[in-house]
């Protein structure tokens, strides 16, 4: 009875081994490419906080320069005399 219950799954292990190997070799084929993207992934806060910055001091110069004018009735900056 053992052995004709383990013919009966082998096809079934066959089976099972071959989508392993399937999956396996899919896994190495894209493991550069997973690499990659979670890299890039990984940078984007330190880039954006960067840019945040970079920001943040464009506004702070133009902050600035303002503070030395005032406006005139068509919103237009005028350096004081």
């Amino acid at each position: 009875q053992f052995k004709k219950d383990i013919d009966e799954h082998q096809s079934l292990t066959e089976s099972v081994l071959q989508k392993g190997e399937i999956l396996l070799q899919c896994l190495l084929d894209n493991t550069p490419v997973l690499k990659d993207v979670l890299g890039r992934i990984s940078k984007q806060p330190s880039e954006l906080e960067s840019h945040a910055d970079r920001l943040y001091d464009a506004i702070l110069a133009s902050l600035d320069m303002l503070a030395g004018c005032t406006l005139i009735p068509d919103n237009t900056p005028v350096a004081p005399k």
